[in-house]
């Protein structure tokens, strides 16, 4: 394919592609000229390189400058290289290219794309986000290798992007070792990003790209894995590659870890310093070069059949979307242009065909879904899951033989222009030539190739699950189960290494023996299989239904109403072990002992029991009622039984221990059931910062503990970090997906970040699985509320009204929807109505002091006060009650027993320290007052309310030095005659104890006027509407009165004006 003669240079596709990508990313795309790239980088003209290399160059600059400019076509790329003519299958490419933008862009709903925003620099901070290195980009995306500071620093993988995609939404459903998992997602201004966790970045096609030559940057290519050896020597590369990293991820803890025997065969990779001795490298580091392949494509398919049963499409794979850890596990990559169904489908189970056009790669796609494309979004082509199965076959061709099949449109050539595709007819002959390429290949494995690369979907396997099991009938030398065995001869083989013993002539003379005593010892492991068989059962039926127990039980401390599924749920938990028989004689204690893999599922069984036993100890009694389910002395029988059982049979050093007798390890590392039992006791202590400092061990200790990661969700969410609550909810989701808990908690932390579109998702999803969860559609309305959706809000509450839930919170939020919409007299019915019910809930109570605030102020915090019965860390109780009392009812001193119970459940929150600031401050604590400030000071801020707040707080203690100095006005000259306080901008200490400054003198009135105004100025620069606020508050009188405030109010409105404020007037 080459157009004149080869490029006189030894540069590499990827390398010349990689290259043409920075200087479009750095220029755009309208201000590179691809002609003059390749003369100046190849050092020739377009006429001396292939039409490969011109082909993926036009197509990355199509797609960049498609993003800025969407009524670009190919001519405008062709007139990149004048003069230089492209085969008709290269033009046919950039014809494609240019129609799959276009389809991906409708279906976002989006037919013009705005201008390109840029993306954030390397080096640079990106929200809680340090930018360390970039790990791939295109035309719409890129991906950072980052450091998330406030999750201990750890590394990440940042997708940042112009474009809000449903990627997010749909890994979050899924959880699977072949699929890499979501950590969170974020927004600033107009760019979007997904976290996830750093497992390296080395794809397939970077592997397979340094086995061969390569047809297209990190999409096509050449070259398989038949160079790259058996699993240890796929090990020892992937080990050399990232040694060549300039930033190397601590992969430690991401995977189960298990120390690799010492032996000689072992040495070398130690020596390479392999950064994770799994079960998964071990395994890999056994098997063959073309066990090595099938083990992959098996992987992968697992992880698809994952994805399929969840009606997720991935609808893109290929080797650059495939990740291999250091490992050797290989995962997906870039849901982007995955598809998620409806309803399933009956006859599969998987979800009904598409029509819409759907998104992949040319080389990789299946006919099908390459004629969706082509016809656009009014396609009536049919697209379903088969077209994944469709391409993991041309990557698991192309492993095996180093080329791309010769598929029903290979290289851009569609279907229409190769005979007897449009027919259906099966591709020719792949089995032969998979074998003639490539001979290691048996017949067996040619055939599943052939069997995925059929034209015709029904023809393929029918699901993923089938073409992974006959994967791993392969790799296990057991006969294929969905196809029949293509050779009686590799038949042969495969039961000779199933069982080498009895292919020898001594076992011919010891069968008869061998049927004998196989028949006496049936009898005997008959009785001990069917044990084993109740246990299974009876772990299985409590591992589904204890974390959602103790899920209920969480929720139901603020959600009353959930205490009867709790108490059902736990019902059911316990009934299976209350029922089992034969478990006095030590059966249990033999059959872990014989079967090590029961020993974790049995633990955490045993740690289940004993968590619910403690939360139906500590449920609220305040609710009104407890639980009416298993008594705690039950579930702790349970608990205690098994851990027992487990010690007896050496699995525990010793039995649990109870929730007021925890002796934890000293000196030395802790046990999964010492940090679970921790974890436990700290968040019964509302010590909710100790439970997140623990967490940086659950990845190790609690990977699947859902549990430990609900109450590390809870914490987060009480201490107001809703990013960190988001991440440990999703994982909760990710346990257990089928547990609504979790997914209406997510919607509660994202309903608090103002993401209401994905807390309206959560909600619904939650609503799916539990269509009679009150709360979540109460929360559901709130969502719908701020997307601007009133009437649909308002349908979503009287609904929820109609069907029984006729409760304070609800007729409150029914009223303040119906005044949204201009309906002012029905909203003071519905007003009236909350106030006439009896509260119920902590929620209720809230509502009602909210209600009565402006009316009947006492009565107000009378009911701020009894939500805080019900739950004594309500942090909206304690918030409104602080003001009510600050502003309404002049109680100083019951403002400040809010604000110091705020600041004990999160010190780290500058508004409690700046709201502290100016209770004091009003209340002529000059020196307490700038303790509080300091601590302000010295922690992030980020609302321009606080910054407006800690210039108000200046502001008071600036009047109060000039009250103690008896002047009249501002006054420039320091003062001895107040007592003493913190001056502004020292650390304060972590308790904000007044004490520790009783020698510091106060700052002079010119750095209290100038500190506040500095303060009141950032405050307008990011909020520029507080300047009207500012002219008419109280707490400001002082500042106001000062020479200085005109003219820096005139300053800060011509800032404003042109667009940009300063730090100081």
């Amino acid at each position: 394919m080459l157009q004149d003669e080869g490029i006189p240079t030894v540069l590499s596709l990827d390398q010349i592609v990689d290259a043409f990508e920075e200087q479009v990313a750095e220029n755009g795309a309208l201000g590179v000229d691809v002609g003059r790239f390749v003369h100046e980088y190849c050092g020739c003209t377009p006429k001396r390189i292939s039409s490969e290399i011109v082909t993926e160059l036009l197509r990355v600059w199509l797609e960049y400058a498609y993003a800025v400019d969407p009524s670009v076509a190919v001519e405008h790329a062709l007139g990149q290289v004048p003069g230089y003519q492209l085969p008709p299958e290269s033009i046919r490419q950039l014809q494609f290219e240019l129609q799959r933008l276009r389809s991906e862009s409708v279906s976002q709903g989006s037919e013009q794309p705005g201008p390109a925003v840029p993306m954030p620099d390397v080096g640079t901070r990106w929200g809680d986000f340090e930018l360390l290195a970039v790990l791939g980009q295109g035309a719409f995306a890129t991906v950072y290798l980052a450091r998330q500071v406030t999750m201990a620093g750890r590394l990440v993988s940042l997708k940042i992007t112009a474009r809000e995609t449903a990627e997010s939404d749909l890994l979050a459903r899924l959880h699977h070792a072949a699929i890499v998992p979501i950590f969170s997602t974020h927004r600033m201004g107009n760019l979007y990003a997904v976290c996830m966790p750093y497992l390296g970045n080395t794809t397939l096609a970077d592997l397979m790209t340094a086995s061969g030559t390569s047809h297209s940057a990190g999409e096509v290519a050449g070259g398989g894995l038949s160079t790259c050896g058996s699993g240890r020597e796929l090990l020892q590369r992937l080990v050399e590659r990232q040694s060549r990293m300039d930033t190397v991820a601590d992969l430690q803890g991401q995977v189960e870890e298990e120390t690799w025997p010492g032996d000689a065969q072992s040495a070398d990779l130690s020596d390479h310093s392999l950064q994770v001795r799994s079960p998964t490298a071990l395994g890999l580091a056994s098997l063959s070069q073309i066990e090595t392949i099938v083990w992959i494509a098996a992987q992968i398919a697992d992880g698809l059949a994952h994805a399929h049963r969840h009606h997720v499409w991935h609808c893109d794979i290929k080797p650059a979307n495939i990740l291999l850890s250091a490992d050797g596990q290989p995962r997906l990559l870039d849901f982007n242009v995955s598809v998620r169904s409806g309803s399933a489908n009956r006859a599969t189970g998987l979800g009904p065909s598409l029509p819409a056009p759907i998104g992949g790669t040319l080389a990789y796609m299946a006919p099908e879904q390459f004629a969706s494309l082509q016809a656009g979004p009014n396609a009536s082509v049919s697209v379903d899951h088969r077209c994944d199965i469709y391409s993991l076959g041309v990557v698991l061709y192309q492993m095996l033989t180093g080329e791309l099949p010769p598929a029903p449109f290979a290289h851009g050539t569609p279907p229409t222009d190769r005979p007897n595709t449009s027919q259906g007819a099966p591709v020719p002959s792949i089995e032969k030539r998979v074998r003639q390429i490539n001979p290691h290949v048996s017949p067996a494995l040619a055939a599943i190739v052939a069997k995925c690369l059929q034209t015709r979907p029904q023809d393929r396997y029918p699901a993923a699950d089938a073409l992974y099991e006959d994967l791993h009938a392969q790799l296990q030398h057991q006969p294929l189960k969905h196809i029949a065995e293509p050779s009686l001869i590799e038949r042969g083989r495969k039961w000779k290494r199933r069982h080498p013993t009895l292919t020898s002539s001594l076992s011919i003379g010891l069968i008869a023996l061998v049927g004998i005593a196989v028949t006496v010892a049936g009898l005997i492991v008959r009785g001990r299989a069917l044990r084993r068989l109740e246990l299974q059962q009876m772990v299985s039926a409590s591992s589904d239904m204890l974390p959602r127990a103790i899920a209920l039980v969480t929720a139901a401390e603020g959600y009353p109403e959930l205490e009867d599924a709790a108490s059902a749920m736990l019902i059911q938990a316990v009934r299976p072990w209350q029922t089992a028989t034969r478990w006095d004689d030590g059966q249990l204690q033999k059959l872990v002992r014989a079967d090590p893999s029961l020993r974790e599922q049995v633990h955490q069984i045993a740690r289940q029991f004993a968590l619910s036993a403690w939360l139906v100890r500590h449920h609220p009694p305040s609710t009104g009622r407890s639980l009416s389910g298993p008594s705690s002395d039950l579930l702790q029988q349970w608990a205690d039984r098994l851990s027992t059982d487990l010690v007896a049979a050496g699995e525990l050093d010793r039995p649990m221990a109870r929730d007021d007798q925890y002796e934890f390890s000293k000196g030395g590392e802790i046990t999964s059931m010492e940090l679970a039992q921790m974890v436990a006791q700290a968040y019964a202590d509302r010590d909710y910062r100790r439970v997140v400092e623990l967490a940086d061990q659950f990845p190790l200790l609690l990977p699947h503990d859902y549990a430990a990661w609900l109450f590390l969700g809870h914490s987060q969410l009480k201490l107001g970090n809703d990013g960190g609550a988001i991440e440990a909810y999703t994982h909760c989701i990710a346990l257990q997906p089928s547990i609504e808990i979790a997914w209406f908690y997510r919607g509660i932390a994202k309903l608090r970040q103002a993401k209401f579109a994905q807390a309206e998702r959560d909600f619904s999803h939650a609503l799916r699985i539990q269509p009679q969860f009150a709360a979540a559609r109460f929360n559901l309305a709130l969502a719908l509320r701020g997307m601007g959706r009133l009437a649909a809000a308002q349908s979503t509450v009287q609904g929820l009204i109609d069907s029984g839930w006729r409760r304070t919170a609800t007729l409150s939020l029914l009223g303040r929807l119906l005044a949204a919409q201009g309906q002012s007299q029905a909203a003071q019915q519905a007003f009236a109505q909350a106030l006439a019910v009896e509260p119920q809930s902590e929620l209720d109570w809230i509502q009602r002091g909210m209600l009565l605030m402006s009316s009947d102020p006492s009565a107000a915090a009378a009911a701020l006060e009894t939500a805080l019965e019900l739950n004594p860390d309500s942090v909206p109780a304690l918030q409104n009650l602080a003001h009510l009392c600050a502003e309404k009812l002049d109680d100083a001193e019951r403002a400040l027993e809010a604000l110091d119970r705020l600041l004990q459940i999160d010190a780290k929150n500058p508004a409690r320290w700046s709201g502290r600031a100016v209770v004091r401050a009003r209340g002529g604590d000059a020196q307490g007052a700038l303790a509080d400030l300091a601590q302000a000071a010295v922690l992030p801020v980020d609302n321009p309310l606080v910054a407006y707040q800690i210039a108000c707080g200046y502001s008071l203690v600036g009047g109060l030095v000039d009250a103690a100095r008896g002047a009249a006005g501002p006054n420039d000259t320091p003062t001895s005659q107040a007592r003493p306080a913190n001056p502004a901008g020292q650390e304060a200490s972590s308790d904000g104890a007044a004490d520790e400054y009783a020698t510091t003198e106060l700052p002079s009135i010119k750095q209290l006027r100038q500190v506040a105004l500095q303060w009141f100025a950032r405050s307008v620069r990011e909020q520029p509407d507080i300047i009207d606020i500012a002219q008419q508050d109280a707490d400001l009188d002082w500042l106001r009165r000062s020479p200085q405030w005109e003219r820096a109010i005139e300053t800060l409105r011509a800032a404003v004006a042109v667009g940009k404020a300063p730090d100081s007037p």
